[in-house]
C-alpha cells in the first residue's frame, strides 16, 4: 500500500542518498495517482485516502467528487512525481516511473478536466515531453503494429509500461 510506504520515504527515515529517497517517492506517488486516476475514471466519485485507515474510519468515508481527487491527490502527487522522478534509466531499469511517464499522467488529467486553462496545461506538458524526452512515434507503414510487438518491446512510443518476468519455467502464467 503507498499509503502506508509513502511516510517514511518522504520523512527520510530509511534512506540516506536523497537522490534516491526523491526517486522513490516520486515513484511512489506516481503509483498512487495512476490508480486514483484509473478509479474515478472507472468509477466516477470515490473515497479519498492518503494515509493508512482502519475498518472503523473506511466505514465513516464518503465519496467524494472526482474533481476533488484530481486537486487533491491526482494533479500534485505527478506534478511532485515529475520533479523528483529521474528522466530515464538504464536498460536493465526500463519500466520504471520517469518524469515523462509523470508529466504524460498529468497532461491527460488536465485533459480530462477539461477547460481552456488545464488543456493548456496539458499541452505544454506534452509539448516538453515530444521536445525533451527520447520518446517519439514509430513511422512507417507498420508502425502501429510494431508499438505492441514482443520482438520491440520498451521501443520509443512507450512512456510507461508494467514490466512482467516469465514464471519459473520461463513461460509466465497459464491462466
Amino acid at each position: 500500500n503507498v499509503n502506508a510506504i509513502l511516510p517514511s520515504v518522504a520523512d527520510n527515515k530509511y534512506i540516506t542518498n536523497e537522490t534516491l529517497r526523491a526517486q522513490y517517492e516520486g515513484e511512489l506517488l506516481f503509483i498512487r495517482a495512476l490508480h486514483y486516476y484509473k478509479l474515478v475514471n472507472l468509477f466516477g466519485d470515490m473515497f479519498k485516502i492518503t494515509t493508512v485507515i482502519g475498518p472503523k474510519e473506511a466505514k465513516k468515508l464518503t465519496r467524494r467528487p472526482v474533481v476533488e481527487i484530481y486537486n487533491d491527490i491526482i494533479i500534485p502527487d505527478l506534478i511532485k512525481a515529475a520533479a523528483e522522478s529521474p528522466a530515464n534509466y538504464s536498460d536493465s531499469e526500463k519500466g520504471r516511473v520517469t518524469k515523462w511517464a509523470a508529466k504524460s499522467l498529468l497532461a491527460k488529467a488536465y485533459m480530462m478536466l477539461g477547460g481552456d486553462a488545464n488543456l493548456a496545461l496539458a499541452k505544454t506538458l506534452l509539448e516538453d515531453v515530444i521536445t525533451n524526452s527520447s520518446h517519439s512515434l514509430l513511422t512507417g507503414t507498420d508502425a502501429y503494429s510494431n508499438v505492441f510487438s514482443t520482438t520491440n518491446e520498451m521501443n520509443n512510443e512507450i512512456i510507461f509500461a508494467v514490466r512482467y518476468k516469465g514464471g519459473a519455467d520461463g513461460i509466465g502464467s497459464p491462466f
